[in-house]
């Protein structure tokens, strides 16, 4: 059933920060509830909210309610959602007028309806492979790519893809003079003319309007000069038809649009030769670079249709030797205003990505950058990594060559900004001051700004964690992580004295880096009120060279004014730990006072468990230092302990080398694989007991509170984990906690945060999937508390790697196949795929099951093979299926296997869907049936539901119990459960129509319960009086039920847990589960 319907789940893109062009110009930025004025058939306007951008976008009514254009009539018309919340639908009412006019009540709509966000990000990539926005991007950087020719007016370029906004190599300024088109209609005359408009984007000083400068004066400042971009501007030409012909919901229309305008300007002799164009050698040589078109008038379609402004292309127009292919369109208006096309040109000109979310759960970089919400006739700067990084505009200073201690002063609105990077990474911290003024007025406040800047990184990830966040995020002081949550940004968000005055290893916000390399980062403290000024140091983990034996004691004393010497080549310095072995995972060597000719050139970092067989642990070569007592951070790619590590060293001049420090981070090797806060091994209930693969023994810990760790003894990746409830005492079991990952058991990354969680009976294995990409040590399972008892106690703590062929990151990853949560699931952009789930322990799968998907039944798999292994080399075939089916979404089939060996791996190899070109599942479950104690059925149900449609309001029941046993069973202590989604919220009523012991000796109670299963969030119970009596062997009780809501809403059936939607006859039905006296008896909870 869909979890989503009736409420509202987020307004699309919402961005804080300005937004509109003008009072009623369009932008392809993102919009957060902005007012348009659409046509209707009639010729008539109705004024709307618009939310999202030029991939997605909801509309809605001025007092909140959601439109959609209705696809049959084309009138604007009040929206519901489909059964699965993935479409919006037309009631067929039309949205008459601009007035606050409620829709009728019949419709039974609520405000703010939204589709799910898997939906979303569905429909926004799929619009972005429509205009082929990812090459797109691609060609605006990719002309950077080769010297040119001679011919016409080609740039040449910097080597790198990304760099497509620099200057030439040899040359301090880049020129480009890009094309604006200009267009109006029959019916549609512009309110500017053609020397306004170019006024606009090339004149210098430009203050028109209210705008802070024209298009080429923004790109000259933040350029710092090395950027002259200037606009030829046409004369108006006149579409050959009206406005409404173009303006509609074929998309194409715009293209057809430029190309008759195009045809007129060829026609009329314009020199293209002039344009620049991109240089040879790449994709797109001889393509014009910024190709900007502007009509009269506003967008009045909507939905991101017909003259939407937007980025796109037309097939190759060629006159000569220049191409015009990629532009963006936008309209006029009647304002002037430069913002939208300072944004779009980002695109064109430096390659820039957006930096506000697509999907709208988050708000991006919020109001700090150009490319999340820079519109406006005075638009933000762009962000200092995209200017200083990727366009090479402006000198970043590096804070990492300063000493510790050092006073850094940061001049307010540089383009220079200080940036520490993270060791051979392309991860970066970057520090700028900011003041309101000039460029920067419309920034949400002043303080010292910093970036977190991760090359690998998306910003529709708003999950900061390891493996999903930003490419580029801002530290926000106040430490809300507001702009994460789609809260938008404040003046809270600057580092400042009075506000936050630090930022470092252990603050909030911290300075840890997002691979979990802690052995260097930065620590800023003192940042005074104005945010002009800071200390700066270096934040270390640890040094874990103390207490052991040197060769030499000077080079390990943490003593930077003592040196050493030895002989090059090969001159060595040795390091012994006395009391056991160590994992190097980063080291730092710092020059001495002396020449630099005696500096280290090259060396070998060896390790040894003997002090005679060395293997390599670290090669080094043409390593410069720049200055005397210089330190220098290496991380390296260790896994294995040494007890010895020594340095055979090179000098710059091939005799003598000479250091002033060595020091080694990493951590203490332990042969012990787990630790906990505490245990009871007294009596069998110790710590290890939960990772012993055997549900039945547990691990019990005198406290309310308490924490277990796992130690696998080299770095190793986990994308899920699970825990088993222990045998007896529910108030024992974990509710709330947190699992954290270490490379070093010192420094720890929160992976993961459950809170309310709850195991409904005894050996229930629950499942989590967490989002890490990232290799750890040490993975620790903190209980915050547990469910009211005096001790904690788990049955098992498993851990899990998945990997698969495929997958559709963010919401469609192969982690969501065993997340337990049946509304999610795993999509892979193949016919043929394998996934793969490595548990900690091996166990007996006995059976299997999957559970088909939401949508799309010819994703579903049809013909697959299921191996087992115990090292992903060999594998055993377990079971094979051909012919496949599931007949429903959100079907689960089980598959019993004749397997008796336990395994590591399970890997399932889909060698066939139905017909798609896609495969997807909701859920694989494999099950491990020998180690858990068997239910003891004294019961049996027989159910089916008398109404078995889709939408019902009134939800048919029918039980039939049967005492199995050979003793005779009190009613009363009988209950039996239907689990199911409530769907929307109203209080509900149970109905016994008929019974065999009658109807007076039957109750019921509802209980909302967490939906963990994405199938059940409510749960019915109905049990007996004590009048009803007794239930003697192999003796049955029938009964009739219904529940409604109390205002007859509907309830989904399709995605209930307990619903029987194949027949409408009694059939054994294990997902009504019986209990007696509280004991599961029957069937299985979900």
């Amino acid at each position: 059933m869909f979890k989503h319907a009736r409420k509202t789940v987020f307004s699309a893109a919402l961005i804080s920060g300005a937004i509109l062009l003008g009072s009623s110009t369009a932008s392809a930025a993102p919009y957060s509830g902005d007012l348009f004025n659409l046509i209707q058939p009639d010729g008539s306007f109705v004024s709307v909210k618009v939310f999202g951008d030029e991939f997605y976008q909801k509309v809605e009514s001025i007092d909140g309610y959601t439109l959609i254009r209705d696809p049959k009539t084309n009138w604007i018309c009040y929206a519901d959602l489909n059964s699965e919340g993935t479409e919006f639908v037309s009631t067929g009412v039309v949205y008459k007028n601009s007035e606050k006019v409620t829709p009728p009540a019949k419709l039974d709509l609520e405000k703010g309806l939204d589709i799910s966000e898997e939906s979303v990000i569905d429909k926004v990539n799929e619009a972005k492979k429509e205009v082929n926005w990812d090459k797109l991007l691609d060609d605006s950087s990719e002309a950077a790519k080769e010297s040119t020719k001679n011919g016409v007016n080609v740039v040449k370029g910097a080597s790198s893809s990304v760099m497509r906004s620099m200057a030439p190599a040899g040359e301090t300024i880049r020129n480009v003079t890009g094309l604006t088109l200009l267009i109006d209609f029959s019916d549609q005359k512009s309110d500017f003319t053609q020397q306004q408009i170019s006024d606009m984007l090339n004149r210098v000083g430009y203050k028109d309007y209210g705008n802070n400068g024209s298009v080429h004066d923004y790109y000259t400042f933040f350029s710092d000069g090395k950027m002259n971009y200037t606009n030829s501007v046409t004369a108006f030409y006149t579409a050959k038809n009206p406005k409404t012909y173009y303006d509609d919901k074929d998309a194409g229309k715009a293209g057809e649009l430029i190309v008759e305008a195009l045809d007129s300007l060829k026609a009329k002799g314009f020199d293209f030769t002039k344009l620049t164009v991109d240089p040879e050698g790449t994709d797109t040589a001889g393509t014009v670079t910024a190709f900007n078109v502007l009509y009269a008038g506003n967008p009045s379609w909507g939905w991101s249709k017909g003259l939407w402004p937007h980025a796109g292309g037309i097939p190759q127009y060629q006159v000569g030797g220049v191409k015009l292919s990629r532009y963006q369109i936008t309209n006029i208006g009647d304002d002037l205003n430069i913002g939208t096309i300072v944004h779009e040109n980002g695109h064109m000109l430096c390659g820039w990505p957006d930096t506000y979310d697509y999907g709208g759960e988050s708000s991006g970089t919020g109001g700090f950058d150009l490319m999340s919400s820079g519109n406006g006739k005075n638009p933000q700067p762009p962000n200092p990594y995209f200017r200083s990084i990727r366009s090479g505009w402006g000198t970043p200073i590096e804070l990492d060559l300063l000493a510790d201690g050092s006073i850094v002063d940061v001049p307010q609105n540089s383009l220079n900004p200080y940036v520490v990077k993270n060791a051979d990474t392309k991860e970066y911290f970057m520090i700028e001051s900011i003041k309101q003024e000039g460029y920067r007025t419309n920034m949400p406040g002043e303080g010292l700004l910093i970036w977190h800047i991760d090359e690998k990184g998306n910003n529709s990830l708003e999950n900061m964690t390891p493996s999903k966040h930003y490419m580029v995020s801002v530290e926000q002081a106040d430490g809300k992580y507001d702009l994460e949550n789609k809260r938008g940004s404040d003046a809270n968000d600057f580092f400042k004295a009075g506000n936050n005055a630090s930022f470092g290893l252990n603050t909030i916000p911290d300075s840890r880096w997002w691979n979990g390399n802690y052995n260097q980062t930065i620590s800023l403290t003192n940042i005074n009120a104005a945010g002009t000024q800071f200390t700066y140091n270096r934040a270390l983990s640890p040094d874990i060279t103390e207490g052991g034996t040197a060769s030499s004691n000077n080079a390990f004393d943490n003593n930077t004014g003592t040196q050493t010497s030895v002989i090059s080549p090969a001159g060595t310095v040795q390091y012994e730990f006395n009391d056991t072995a160590y994992v190097v995972t980063s080291y730092s060597i710092t020059t001495s006072a002396d020449l630099a000719d005696m500096d280290p050139k090259s060396w070998t970092l060896e390790g040894s468990n003997d002090n005679t067989s060395w293997e390599a642990v670290d090669t080094r070569s043409d390593i410069s230092f720049l200055k005397r007592s210089e330190t220098k951070y290496f991380t390296i790619n260790n896994v294995n302990p040494y007890k010895y590590y020594r340095f055979k060293m090179d000098s710059r001049s091939g005799n003598t080398v000479k250091i002033s420090e060595i020091q080694m981070f990493g951590y203490k090797f332990d042969q012990q694989k787990v630790f906990a806060s505490g245990d009871n091994a007294a009596i069998g209930e110790g710590m290890d007991k939960a990772f012993d693969g055997n549900p039945q023994t547990k691990w019990l810990t005198f406290a309310k509170t308490g924490w277990i760790t796992y130690n696998f003894q080299k770095p190793t990746k986990v994308t899920n984990y699970s825990l088993t409830s222990a045998n007896d005492y529910n108030v024992r079991d974990p509710k709330d906690w947190e699992l954290l990952a270490s490379n070093d058991n010192i420094n720890w990354v929160v992976l993961d945060t459950r809170s309310n969680q709850t195991f409904k009976s005894r050996f229930v294995k629950k499942l989590y999937s967490i989002e890490n990409d990232t290799s750890y040590v040490f993975y620790k399972l903190n209980i915050l508390g547990n469910n009211s008892g005096e001790e904690i106690q788990l049955g098992e703590f498993d851990l899990c790697e998945v990997t698969a062929g495929g997958e559709n990151q963010p919401l469609e990853g192969k982690e969501k196949a065993f997340d337990g949560l049946t509304n999610t699931k795993w999509l892979t952009f193949n016919s043929t795929d394998a996934i793969t789930i490595k548990y900690l322990n091996p166990f007996v799968m006995s059976s299997y099951a999957l559970t088909s998907a939401n949508d799309s039944p010819g994703r579903n798999p049809k013909d697959w093979v299921l191996y087992g292994s115990n090292d992903n080399i060999e594998w055993v075939e377990l079971d094979r299926k051909s012919g496949e089916t599931f007949t429903d979404y959100f079907q689960r089939k089980v598959y019993n296997t004749a397997n008796t060996i336990p395994y590591m791996y399970y890997k399932l190899d889909i060698t066939k869907n139905n017909g798609d070109g896609i495969i997807q599942l909701a859920e694989i479950e494999y099950l491990q049936e020998s180690s858990i104690p068997p239910v003891e059925e004294k019961l049996q149900v027989d159910f089916y539901n008398g109404n078995i449609s889709s939408l019902t309001n009134n939800c048919s029941m029918n039980y039939k119990i049967t005492n199995t046993s050979t003793d005779l069973v009190n009613l009363s202590d009988v209950t039996v459960r239907y689990y199911y989604t409530i769907d929307s919220m109203d209080s509900q009523v149970l109905y016994c129509d008929w019974s065999s012991r009658g109807t007076q000796y039957v109750k019921g109670n509802f209980f909302a319960i967490d939906n963990t299963s994405g199938t059940a969030d409510y749960y019915v119970e109905i049990g007996f009086d004590t009048a009803a009596g007794v239930l003697a062997p192999g003796e049955s009780v029938e009964l009739r039920t219904r529940m409604a809501k109390a205002y007859w809403g509907d309830y989904d059936q399709r995605n209930d847990y307990s619903f029987n939607g194949i027949s409408g006859n009694y059939e054994k039905w294990t997902k009504t589960p019986a209990y007696i006296s509280g004991n599961i008896t029957w069937g299985n909870e979900p």
